[in-house]
């Protein structure tokens, strides 16, 4: 509709005149080729789109190249000159919800924005991360009559029920139900009228293992949002198998989750066959990770206990390339139980990491004092070289009997003196001994 205003699109133009400028490939009615194909018929599923569900199904593709196997060009076009997917009636006659309508309605406006569909709408919209508080502003968008981003008026075409359109009767489907709304459509939205005559505005969404709603009433007073993992695909005692099914899977994963042991002793191996042949104190350690799919929150941003992780197998690197790890292995004839622990951790987050992005992690040694050496952690992002987070490690020396100073003296650097702690990592130093003081004081 915003291109409505700016006089980019007309609803009722035949789509074609949008789409031929970078295609000649036609959209029509196979029985009805005369019939123009409107934005306005989209909008309100009265363009005798049929619905398959065979095809639909093949579009639920998994994997994050999908969308780089399968645009949204070639799947309305591949649904579309298929002629069994179109209702054997004249378009702007009768209304079926069609998900692929709305599909060509996108297409439309990418071609006429020149730009992919979801840089138009998803993207600034913050639809892959949707919270129903996000969804929240285009609700109240609808409630305050399209301000800030329509005028009035296209608010008001919006809810116009379509002239001249009455349901489509599928003989494949009759429902006993009385509690079924009647259902009609403007353009976008769906109107739905309860047995005791009460009218809804809004839209929903189902998918396997999601079910979505969104709903003001008539007067555009108040407005409902519900966002749920129900599925209505299949009945509730099939969902409850599949929850507890997931449940075990989950537990089984966790109790095998063998993940961080392979990227240690992988870790291992490399410094072991790597080229750094002389242990350097002060040498920079990277190490390289990847944002999967396992690794993102309900935000679809990396999760906090990846940065843990991945920070984890950082010191373990540094530890390795400087030859503290060495050093501890050679106390332990002496001291059975020598070894290095972090007794605390200082992170800032700066920049988020999305699913698919690569990063290098960087540690360096800052300095020590008698109980721990302190260490400093980056993580930067390959896209853009920014800094996505930064860490203060504090590595204490354990047991008591072993100091850093010794562990130093054992590398081959004397007795030399930690350099000055900067005042970032004092202050982090001093909020540390404030806290086991505090904590002391408690018990």
């Amino acid at each position: 509709m915003q291109l409505v205003e700016a006089n980019k699109l007309d609803l009722d133009t035949d789509i074609n005149q949008y789409l031929s400028s970078s295609s000649n490939h036609r959209i029509f009615h196979p029985q009805y080729p005369s019939y123009p194909i409107t934005l306005r018929q989209l909008l309100s599923h009265s363009a005798s789109i049929g619905i398959n569900e065979e095809t639909y199904l093949t579009f639920m593709q998994i994997g994050d190249t999908a969308l780089a196997r399968l645009s949204l060009t070639d799947a309305c076009y591949t649904y579309l000159d298929n002629p069994s997917n179109w209702l054997p009636i004249s378009p702007g006659t009768v209304s079926l919800y069609s998900n692929v309508g709305n599909a060509l309605t996108g297409l439309v406006v990418e071609r006429v924005a020149q730009m992919p569909y979801e840089h138009v709408s998803i993207y600034p919209a913050g639809l892959l991360r949707m919270s129903a508080k996000s969804l929240s502003l285009f609700l109240r968008m609808l409630i305050r009559n399209g301000s800030p981003l329509l005028h009035s008026r296209s608010i008001a075409e919006m809810r116009q029920i379509v002239d001249g359109v009455v349901p489509y009767q599928n003989t494949n489907f009759t429902s006993t139900d009385l509690s079924d709304p009647l259902i009609s459509f403007g353009l976008g939205l769906i109107w739905e009228e309860r047995r005791d005559g009460r009218r809804f505005l809004g839209h929903g969404g189902v998918m396997p293992a999601a079910t979505h709603s969104m709903l003001i009433n008539a007067h555009s007073t108040i407005g409902v949002i519900v966002l749920t993992n129900g599925d209505v695909s299949v009945t509730n005692e099939d969902s409850i198998k599949i929850m507890y099914t997931l449940e075990k899977i989950r537990m089984l994963s966790k109790m095998l989750d063998v993940g961080y042991f392979i990227r240690v002793v992988e870790l291992g191996l490399r410094h072991r066959f790597s080229e750094q042949k002389k242990k350097n104190l002060w040498v920079e350690s990277v190490t390289h990770g990847y944002c999967g799919l396992s690794d993102v929150d309900t935000n679809w941003h990396m999760n906090n206990a990846r940065y843990l992780r991945e920070a984890d197998f950082s010191r373990f690197t540094f530890i390795l390339n400087t030859g503290l790890w060495d050093t501890i292995k050679a106390r332990r004839k002496k001291e059975p139980h020598a070894s290095l622990l972090v007794s605390a951790i200082q992170i800032q987050y700066r920049q988020s990491v999305l699913r698919g992005d690569r990063f290098s992690f960087i540690a360096r040694l800052v300095g020590w004092d008698e109980r721990a050496f302190y260490i400093s952690q980056s993580m930067i992002l390959d896209k853009n070289q920014e800094t996505a987070c930064c860490l203060l490690a504090r590595i204490a020396v354990s047991p008591r009997t072993l100091s850093p100073q010794m562990l130093v003296a054992d590398l081959g650097y004397g007795l030399i003196e930690s350099p000055p702690l900067p005042p970032e990592v004092q202050n982090f130093k001093d909020n540390y001994r404030l806290s086991v003081t505090t904590v002391k004081s408690k018990l």
